[in-house]
């Protein structure tokens, strides 16, 4: 984990107990340069423009730089809210030069996400909760250890403000929200403390993923294009690792379940000059091996 060689910083803040709290945990940590970065949704009328006056305020009182993002074209969708205000912050991050983004995901955060993602039927890799540190996305989470209420606790007993979303509180409206008020309060009636233990078990995840990763790394370490994949080998490899073999050369994401069986039984029966193609990559066999073309 590289944090401590941070210089600047972008903070995602949305005015709420986490991102404040996450304000504070930087100062603490000394960080020399931090930028706040408020993204308006323009979702909630007048509640959302008192949080943007509130973040511009507490930068101010801080003597922070401050950056402001909108929304131009909000849609009441929770994935594409997330995929404009990340892009938002990266834009930020590139425009000040910044090691990371902070993100004040925290150790509750981290439970629903895992959670949701055991419903939905997510990757071995989307079952490994969030992770302090994203390299590529340069996303750093400092606040994975701490739960909501000893944030909550924190930020009274200093009696420091924050705002109050409240969309957070419709608990029918998003996923999240489901889960958050309907689901974890159910499983935590039968299984106290479950949370922590759900998180050891996605740790576990975390494991497993890796090792796929560097088997697969090993295995492309022996065919690198423009080599081409030997085929036998290839079938021979686990359903995980082919898959990681596949994602890795492609540069995609498919499922693991008819994409990779299609695949599969191409290769087992494809004669030399035959092709499969998806929308992402064009898969190609000569002789005894196989290459991959991104489109």
């Amino acid at each position: 984990m590289p944090s401590e060689s941070f210089k600047t910083i972008v903070v995602g803040l949305s005015g709420g107990p986490d991102s404040v709290f996450l304000v504070e945990f930087l100062e603490q940590k000394k960080i020399p340069n931090i930028i706040i970065a408020h993204f308006h949704h323009h979702l909630r009328g007048k509640e959302a423009d008192d949080d943007a006056e509130f973040c511009k305020n507490l930068a101010g009182k801080k003597n922070y730089i401050f950056e402001q993002g909108d929304w131009e074209y909000p849609k009441p969708s929770e994935n594409q809210a997330r995929i404009a205000r990340y892009t938002f912050l990266e834009s930020i991050r590139l425009k000040y030069n910044a090691d990371a983004i902070a993100i004040a995901h925290h150790h509750d955060d981290n439970v629903e996400t895992i959670l949701t993602q055991f419903f939905r039927g997510g990757s071995i890799a989307a079952r490994s909760g969030l992770q302090e540190w994203n390299e590529k996305q340069k996303i750093w989470r400092p606040l994975l250890s701490y739960t909501k209420k000893e944030i909550i606790l924190y930020l009274e007993k200093n009696n420091i403000a924050y705002c109050i979303d409240s969309s957070n509180l419709q608990s029918s409206i998003f996923t999240r929200n489901f889960v958050r008020h309907e689901i974890i309060p159910q499983i935590e009636k039968k299984f106290t403390g479950f949370g922590n233990r759900l998180i050891k078990e996605a740790q576990r995840m975390q494991e497993i993923e890796d090792t796929i990763f560097y088997a697969s790394k090993k295995f492309l370490q022996k065919y690198e294009q423009p080599k081409g994949i030997d085929i036998q080998e290839f079938l021979t490899l686990p359903s995980f690792v082919q898959k990681k073999v596949l994602e890795t050369t492609g540069n995609t994401l498919f499922s693991e379940g008819k994409t990779l069986q299609e695949i599969i039984k191409f290769l087992s029966e494809a004669k030399s000059g035959k092709k499969y193609a998806t929308k992402h990559f064009c898969l190609s066999v000569y002789g005894e091996r196989f290459f991959i073309e991104n489109l």
